[in-house]
């Protein structure tokens, strides 16, 4: 089965969070 497509969508979404993270350090 292909699930490149889930694996991309999983990881746009790890990134994102990685982002937001980044740009709100004062929260971890």
């Amino acid at each position: 089965a292909d699930h490149r497509a889930s694996d991309g969508a999983r990881g746009a979404l790890f990134l994102a969070e990685i982002n937001r993270l980044l740009q709100q350090p004062e929260e971890l």
